[in-house]
C-alpha cells in the first residue's frame, strides 16, 4: 500500500534560494544544507539559454521534473488551477528541450520544477521510484489535471536506497509548495460563505483577485454568466476581496476585464469557491499585458490592489509578490 502521509512540516527548516540570472522572477535554485538534492524552478523560455543550463548543471544530469501549465477552472469539467506532467530522465536539459519543441514537444506547459542531486546521488532507479511516488500522490489527492496516463514504473531498490529516496521525497514535498505547486498536499475541506456587500473597511490589504481565464470560459462564464467558479481562495482573504479581474491565457496574455464581487460561495466540498459578480464585468481602458522574459507567469490566481489595475504597465507592476 502506498504511503501518502505528508512530509513533516511541523519542524523549522531553512532553504537557500539562488537567482543565477539576477532576476527574482527568473530561474531559482533551491538548496538545503542538510540535503544532497537541489530544486530548480525555470520557465519554458529559460531553456533557450544553453550556457545558463550548463552553469546550473542541468546538462547530462539525471533527475525528476514537473511540467506545469494553466488550466481553465471554468472548462466543462473544471479541475484545479494547474496541470502537471511528472517525468524522469538521465539528462534533464535535453529532455526539457524536447518537451519545449514547438513541433514535437508537449503543449500547455510554461514552467518546470526540476529535482537533481548536486553530488550525483540519483540514478535511474531512484528517479523512477520518485516519479512513481509523485504520480500516485497526485492521483490520490486530485488537486491538478495530471498528464501522466500511467502510474509510473516500479523500481527495484535496496532497503537502504528506499530509505534514502524517502528522505529525498520528503524534501521534495517540503519545497514544492514554496515553488508554487500544491498538488501534493491534502485539501482543506472547510467552507465559508461570505457576502462582499458587507465589506466596508479598507484594511490596505489586496482587494482584487486576478484569475487566469482561457477564451472559452472567459466568454461563456466571466462575461456570459457574471461569475467565476472553482477558484481556490484562502479564507484569510475573504473579508478584503472586492473585485475580480481576468487575465486572458493564450494569445491575449493580458488582464482585460474587472468586475465587482457580490458574493463568494463554496462549491462542493473540495475547498473551491464561486465568485458572483455585482453586475457585468467592465473592460479595462488600459489592459495590463504580460511582458515575456521579465514578468511572472500567471499560473494560478494572484492578488493585487484595484488601484493598480489603472496604473500598471505590466504584470510585474501589477503584483507585489510579497502579497501573493
Amino acid at each position: 500500500m502506498t504511503d501518502l502521509s505528508p512530509a513533516n512540516t511541523n519542524k523549522p527548516f531553512t532553504l537557500r534560494v539562488f537567482f543565477p540570472d539576477g532576476n527574482p522572477n527568473g530561474i531559482r535554485l533551491i538548496d538545503d544544507n542538510n540535503w544532497t538534492g537541489r530544486a530548480i524552478c525555470l520557465s519554458r523560455d529559460d531553456l533557450e539559454s544553453k550556457d545558463l543550463l550548463e552553469k546550473i548543471e542541468l546538462v547530462q544530469q539525471p533527475g525528476v521534473y514537473l511540467l506545469i501549465g494553466d488550466v481553465d477552472d471554468n472548462a466543462e469539467n473544471p479541475d484545479n488551477g494547474i496541470q502537471l506532467y511528472i517525468g524522469e530522465t538521465d539528462n534533464v536539459a535535453a529532455r526539457l528541450t524536447q518537451h519545449a519543441d514547438t513541433k514535437t514537444g508537449k503543449d500547455n506547459w510554461n514552467r518546470a520544477v526540476v529535482f537533481i542531486s548536486i553530488k550525483g546521488a540519483l540514478n535511474k532507479a531512484h528517479c523512477l521510484w520518485l516519479e512513481r511516488k509523485l504520480i500516485l500522490r497526485a492521483k490520490e489527492y486530485q488537486r491538478c489535471v495530471l498528464g501522466n496516463g500511467n502510474r509510473g514504473n516500479d523500481a527495484s531498490l535496496t532497503f537502504s536506497e528506499e530509505a534514502d529516496c524517502d528522505f529525498y521525497l520528503d524534501k521534495m514535498l517540503q519545497i514544492l509548495p514554496f515553488a508554487g505547486v500544491n498538488a501534493f498536499e491534502k485539501i482543506d475541506n472547510s467552507a465559508i460563505n461570505i457576502s462582499a456587500q458587507s465589506k466596508t473597511v479598507d484594511t490596505g490589504a489586496p482587494d482584487t483577485i486576478v484569475v487566469p481565464a482561457r477564451d472559452g470560459g472567459f466568454e461563456r462564464v466571466f462575461l456570459g454568466e457574471d461569475c467565476w467558479h472553482a477558484i481556490r481562495i484562502h479564507k484569510s482573504r475573504f473579508n478584503d476581496l472586492k473585485y475580480i479581474a481576468a487575465y486572458r491565457v493564450g494569445k491575449e496574455r493580458k488582464v482585460t476585464h474587472v468586475a465587482e464581487i457580490k458574493n463568494i460561495e463554496p462549491v462542493g466540498d473540495d475547498g473551491k469557491y464561486k465568485v458572483i459578480f455585482n453586475g457585468k464585468a467592465k473592460k479595462l481602458t488600459h489592459p495590463v499585458p504580460y511582458i515575456s522574459g521579465s514578468d511572472p507567469t500567471l499560473q494560478a490566481s494572484r492578488y493585487t490592489r484595484f488601484e493598480k489595475l489603472n496604473k500598471a504597465q505590466n504584470l510585474t507592476e501589477l503584483f507585489d509578490l510579497s502579497e501573493s
